[in-house]
């Protein structure tokens, strides 16, 4: 990706172009950036498929995904042919958690809450001592949370819902008061 990312032709998303940031990988999870753009687009295919002839690995077509905006129609469709990948739109998930185009909102936010409520309400029918119930909200939620809280800026409606979705099982661990955005 780096040495394609050099070609004279080859154009960085707009955001990433101060960086030179082409992708994130994290173990078999990739993300690529780069401008709508069909000389790109054939950098970048021309780059996996040389990963594929050097490792033997080869990227899922029916998994690979791809966001295409800012451009007219007939770039768009272009640029989908060139690739293969099903075209998909924001937001998207990447390592459990929303990837968006713009700041995190309380509906994006709804998996964050349903996976602390399932936890709570699991956890309320044993009989935890207050001691119990402190170190689960603080191993267990607050991983959680300090997850999400290290990627994006939660709103303060969901902060406020985390907050009294943990004071409830912390003080009695009564689940009928959780409530959903």
């Amino acid at each position: 990706m780096n040495k394609h990312s050099l070609a004279k032709d080859f154009k960085f998303h707009p955001y990433c172009k101060p960086l030179c940031l082409t992708h994130l990988m994290f173990a078999d999870d990739l993300l690529i950036f780069c401008k709508v753009d069909p000389p790109t687009i054939r950098h970048i295919m021309s780059s996996l498929s040389t990963f594929h002839k050097c490792a033997g690995l080869k990227a899922n077509l029916t998994k690979s995904q791809m966001v295409v905006g800012g451009c007219n129609a007939q770039l768009h469709e272009q640029c989908i042919q060139l690739t293969g990948f099903t075209e998909t739109s924001f937001p998207l998930k990447y390592l459990g958690v929303p990837i968006t185009a713009s700041w995190l909102t309380k509906v994006e936010c709804q998996n964050l809450l349903e996976k602390i409520i399932t936890k709570v309400r699991v956890w309320s029918t044993r009989h935890f001592s207050f001691a119990g119930r402190t170190m689960l909200i603080n191993s267990v939620i607050f991983g959680i949370i300090n997850y999400w809280a290290s990627i994006f800026i939660l709103p303060t409606s969901v902060i406020d819902n985390l907050t009294q979705i943990c004071r409830n099982f912390l003080w009695g661990g009564d689940t009928r008061l959780l409530i959903h955005p």
